[in-house]
């Protein structure tokens, strides 16, 4: 399953294009429709609970946002743990990473041979102490560079074959909140009509 070819074209125009395939993950498939269903509950929430329509619209719009922000930004890349790619050895650097086209890179670090997170400090130092004169690659040159002095570069992404499995998770996550904003809701009428 795939969206159209129009739906990609509008969705690099509104948020940019980029090279991983979770780019556009908030304009299509099933988590879209479950933001919908829940930013309709959420509202319809908000209403009851304030008994006017603008003040619940504002405060079901700020509620909306707030949990959109917190799931993209803290919730999302969690739905799995994150596949590692490192480089071993001088060679490895001088290739570059190979990680699937069109993931979603997450963060980069780096290691020492044994596999432990290198000090940041050490890594600048390293690459401040390198010279390679005018020479094209260069960002190749400096990770073969740190990979002869034990520093190898460390990528955590998820693969792009995790898109539709990571989009009904979002889905099911939103309509869960919606079913229960929904259950609330109607708790609060029935008390009003009690």
């Amino acid at each position: 399953m795939s969206a159209s070819p129009t739906a990609h074209w509008l969705a690099e125009r509104i948020i940019g294009g980029g090279t991983d395939r979770y780019t556009n993950f908030r304009l299509e498939g099933p988590a879209l429709v479950s933001y919908v269903v829940f930013a309709i509950a959420i509202a319809a929430f908000a209403g009851t609970l304030s008994r006017r329509i603008l003040g619940g619209m504002l405060l079901g719009l700020v509620v909306f946002g707030a949990v959109q922000f917190f799931v993209q930004h803290a919730v999302r890349s969690n739905y799995e743990a994150p596949a590692v790619a490192s480089m071993a050895n001088a060679e490895d650097a001088a290739r570059g990473l190979q990680a699937p086209e069109g993931s979603w890179f997450l963060k980069t670090d780096h290691v020492n041979a044994a596999g432990e997170v290198v000090d940041p400090t050490r890594v600048r130092s390293l690459t401040d102490a390198y010279r390679p004169g005018p020479t094209p690659g260069l960002g190749n040159r400096v990770l073969t560079y740190l990979a002869e002095n034990g520093v190898y570069q460390r990528v955590h992404y998820h693969p792009p074959d995790r898109y539709w499995r990571f989009q009904w998770m979002e889905a099911a996550l939103f309509l869960t909140l919606a079913a229960v904003t929904s259950v609330g809701t109607l708790q609060l009428i029935r008390r009003r009509d009690a």
